[in-house]
């Protein structure tokens, strides 16, 4: 049998708009090299910062960058780049819970109240209450996906 050798997988090119924003993250945290010049329309400080912000170990990091306002790109990106320790992060970014917004919605209508009385009014009501107001609020129509 004849053994063929892997090649070694090409790396991934930049897009038509510049690298993207997992290429920066990668580049910060992991490898150290900047994937274009910083000067790039690609290079966005609060996406980036918010990227940072969903690992537990650069929370901090980006809390500082977002106090730190009025750096130019590539201060922004040279402060990142010595501040964050190079490993792999497998973090998840944080999603809302479109059932519970639905909810605050719902009871935020149903209330006439602003959205953070109505999270307030979510925690005490139970699922059956709040199913009760649904109901009372719908004004007929198509329902969405209920």
């Amino acid at each position: 049998m004849a053994t063929e050798k892997k090649e070694p997988k090409k790396k991934k090119e930049a897009g038509p708009t510049g690298p993207s924003l997992f290429d920066w993250v990668n580049a910060i945290c992991v490898t150290g090299v900047a994937p274009t010049d910083t000067a790039d329309k690609s290079y966005n400080q609060f996406m980036l910062n918010r990227a940072l912000a969903q690992n537990i170990d650069t929370v901090l990091i980006a809390n500082t960058m977002n106090e730190a306002t009025g750096l130019t790109n590539q201060q922004h990106y040279d402060c990142l780049v010595r501040m964050v320790a190079k490993k792999k992060r497998y973090g998840k970014w944080a999603k809302s819970d479109e059932k519970a917004d639905d909810a605050i919605q719902t009871i935020s209508t149903y209330y006439k109240c602003r959205h953070d009385v109505a999270e307030r009014y979510a925690s005490i009501l139970t699922p059956d209450q709040i199913a009760v107001i649904r109901t009372r609020i719908e004004t007929g129509g198509a329902a969405k996906g209920r």
